[in-house]
């Protein structure tokens, strides 16, 4: 949900992808890692929604 609203409010992909890489230090990689492979699913949702 939050992807998708940020993206709609003129995030870019490349910023989404590099505040999760941020998130590493704080989160942990495990859990960025978890997160990146979700974003990637959002954003193939919403390229088939284009399409």
């Amino acid at each position: 949900m939050h992807l998708r609203a940020s993206f709609n409010n003129g995030v870019t992909r490349d910023e989404l992808k590099e505040l999760i890489m941020h998130s590493a230090l704080y989160c942990g990689l495990p859990a960025a890692n978890a997160t990146m492979h979700l974003a990637q699913q959002v954003f193939d949702e919403l390229d088939a929604e284009k399409a």
